[in-house]
């Protein structure tokens, strides 16, 4: 802390492990009309359910500012970005990466 501002870095690591047996049930697509695409996709959904069916290795770092204002509000950024790795299963391998950035007020 320095004065009225604030600034943390936090690294952290994390792993995630599935018990029993992680089976999807059928997707119904709702019988698409021809010429339209289904509400649903089945592909990517099946693709995204197996991957978070499985062992995984998580790391992410996240840095925050905050600027302390009058009357116990604070101000901030945060940025942080994580990387995500299957361990196990048909995933094996596979890597999901996330950024974002959030603004926000305290009070």
């Amino acid at each position: 802390r320095i004065g009225a501002n604030l600034m943390d870095l936090t690294p952290s690591v994390a792993y995630t492990t599935m018990a029993g047996d992680c089976v999807m049930n059928e997707v119904t697509t709702g019988g698409a009309v021809e010429g339209e695409t289904p509400w649903q996709l089945t592909g990517p959904l099946a693709e995204e359910y197996g991957f978070f069916a499985v062992n995984r290795l998580k790391a992410s770092l996240s840095l925050r500012y905050a600027r302390i204002l009058k009357k116990a509000s604070t101000l901030y950024v945060k940025g942080s970005y994580s990387l995500t790795d299957a361990t196990s299963g048909t995933m094996k391998g596979e890597c999901r990466h996330c950024g974002n950035i959030t603004i926000g007020y305290t009070f």
